[in-house]
């Protein structure tokens, strides 16, 4: 599992949901992120991650950087399909199938649940509060990396493998460590 996604299946199952990951949807390699369920709440979500360290390229679901000159709405509809609702033709973005949602469906014995993408950096072109007004349109919440990692709470020793590294990592950074890991200018 990649890292990010590591880090946003400790921050659900924080919240009392029940995880399941990589999902497979069996139409071209499809395959759901996470389908969580919180036994106690009832609450059900759908949950993407397209998380990096750089952004490569204004935000698109996939393919050649040219599909990032297109307007916003439309790489965001091209996503939403492609991620959330099925299989998509490369070359156009067209819908072919409702796979993905019709396994959501499935798996999580309801067509009533929530849809969450969790994202990286983006890139220049792309705002943060574009990406959540236009994602919004389809029922996606939006929520940055940077936002859970600030949630994740630890009290104690954690003791699973993931929250052990990240309790790690922040107690041996000193802020300057930190701005130079992530890139960042001093601030003065």
């Amino acid at each position: 599992m990649d890292p990010a996604e590591e880090i946003v299946s400790l921050w659900l199952q924080r919240q009392g949901f029940f995880v399941m990951s990589d999902v497979k949807v069996g139409y071209y390699g499809k395959e759901i992120d996470f389908l969580a369920v919180n036994p106690i709440s009832g609450r059900k979500i759908h949950v993407e991650v397209h998380a990096s360290v750089f952004p490569l390229a204004p935000f698109r679901a996939r393919g050649p950087a040219r599909y990032g000159n297109k307007p916003i709405a439309e790489r965001i509809k091209h996503y939403y399909n492609n991620k959330f609702v099925g299989a998509t033709k490369k070359e156009t973005g067209e819908l072919l199938n409702q796979c993905i949602q019709e396994m959501a469906a499935k798996k999580l014995n309801s067509r009533d649940y929530e849809r969450l993408l969790v994202l990286g950096k983006v890139h220049e072109m792309d705002s943060e509060d574009q990406l959540r007004s236009e994602f919004r349109a389809y029922g996606v919440e939006v929520r940055f990396i940077k936002e859970i990692l600030k949630e994740i709470a630890f009290k104690g020793t954690a003791r699973d493998t993931t929250g052990r590294f990240l309790q790690l990592l922040a107690s041996q950074l000193t802020q300057e460590a930190k701005n130079s890991l992530l890139g960042e200018k001093k601030d003065h």
